[in-house]
């Protein structure tokens, strides 16, 4: 289907009030990123009516309209046709994009909002108006259902025109990327660490990620693989960065001074140790984790409890109340679920102790940290960082240092 008009549905900005621009202005920033990144034809956005529609004078192409269905803060795009304040009109646009050849049978369901109120006809009365005449236009063919049409026909009655769509992408919803803010994702190569990301952009947070890279316990295909998730992420924001951490000698450290039982505890210390370290350079104000309560030992409520006073940055964990399967049909959602399923090692898991603390014993946590200096193991982890930038098209560029 031929398209060069797109009718912005936004999701939760209508709730923003006064705040409202702020918020728009930040889906549109993303919007025209879109646009410059896969559309090399001039365009305009305009505003009719608190909606934004977006005109080219050429075709939006599979791709664009592809990477608008990433977008945080859009509800749905309807791919339009616009007519002046004319009801026939906008029923001859509608004939025009019903689907060709037309099947021998196809239900449909005509709806219609109406902000524009100085309208003479009602929104029920544009859907029985429109709906009858496509019947008589069409007897043998179209039938009416309004509870599963095959076919939703969207009508919007606007300032300036009227916008009919038989077409519509469903998009991400929730808030624009930036709206609410910038945290670091501590990202792995499995799961839960991404599903993570994913719900925290619905939510507005753009998002740096830190991978803990374990070298020598681990090689290089686990960078690459987590390099492969963070592509996939980057459908959703215009600019990706991802800090790559040597911490393999840490963990060396903490294996061979601690209670094996504690191993896993003060690997995650020191990971939100360093995160806590980077946030401060690059302005990020919390931490993303995929904690999913009670999944592993770690993540029981005393071991949670115990590691919100590593930082003092809130760690947001929005995977908190979700079951396993959840977790997996999100990733499947979301297209890292093959990625993550392929088989690497952990050195977090190697190192781990058979019988893990869940209830940590809080004299021997402070004692251990009053016994141990991590500092220079911590600084030279931060002078051995790494960062990859990745781009919607997939490129990455590689560099040292922040």
């Amino acid at each position: 289907m031929s398209c060069r008009e797109l009718l912005l549905n936004p999701d939760e900005l209508s709730l923003k009030g006064r705040n409202q621009k702020i918020f728009v202005d930040k889906l549109l920033l993303h919007v025209r990123a879109i646009l410059k990144a896969y559309h090399p034809h001039r365009t305009t956005i305009v505003k009719d009516h608190h909606r934004h529609i977006v005109s080219s004078e050429a075709d939006f192409t599979e791709e664009t309209l592809r990477a608008f269905s990433f977008v945080p803060g859009l509800h749905s795009i309807h791919l339009v046709k616009s007519s002046p304040l004319d009801i026939d009109a906008a029923l001859e646009l509608i004939k025009e994009d019903l689907p060709s050849p037309l099947p021998s049978k196809l239900s449909f369901k005509v709806k219609t909002t109406r902000p524009n109120k100085d309208f003479p006809m009602q929104s029920t009365d544009i859907n029985r108006y429109l709906g009858h005449h496509l019947l008589k236009a069409y007897p043998e063919v179209l039938k009416v259902d309004v509870h599963n049409p095959e076919l939703l026909i969207h009508v919007k009655v606007l300032r300036k025109n009227i916008y009919v769509a038989t077409k519509t992408i469903k998009s991400v919803g929730g808030l624009p990327v930036s709206s609410c803010g910038h945290a670091l994702t501590l990202l792995s190569g499995g799961f839960d660490s991404p599903a993570a990301s994913y719900l925290m952009f619905r939510r507005g947070i753009a998002q740096t990620y830190l991978f803990f890279h374990s070298y020598p316990f681990v090689g290089e295909e686990v960078y690459q693989k987590v390099l492969s998730l963070v592509r996939i992420l980057t459908r959703y924001q215009p600019r990706t960065l991802l800090y790559v951490i040597p911490f393999g000698e840490i963990q060396k450290a903490i294996a061979r001074d601690c209670k094996p039982a504690y191993r896993t505890l003060f690997f995650r210390h020191y990971m939100l140790c360093l995160a806590t370290k980077i946030c401060a350079k690059i302005k990020a104000s919390a931490i993303i984790t995929g904690d999913s309560l009670g999944q592993v030992a770690s993540q029981t409520l005393p071991n949670i409890s115990l590691l919100d006073n590593s930082t003092p940055l809130p760690i947001l964990r929005p995977l908190i109340g979700y079951n396993k399967s959840e977790i997996l049909n999100l990733a499947s959602t979301i297209g890292t679920h093959n990625i993550s399923i392929l088989p690497q090692d952990d050195a977090c898991s190697l190192l781990a102790d058979k019988h893990p603390a869940t209830h940590p014993h809080l004299g021997y946590w402070n004692s251990f940290h009053a016994e141990n200096d991590f500092t220079p193991l911590l600084e030279n982890a931060l002078q051995g960082i790494r960062h990859t930038r990745v781009d919607w098209n997939g490129n990455i560029h590689e560099g040292h240092g922040f």
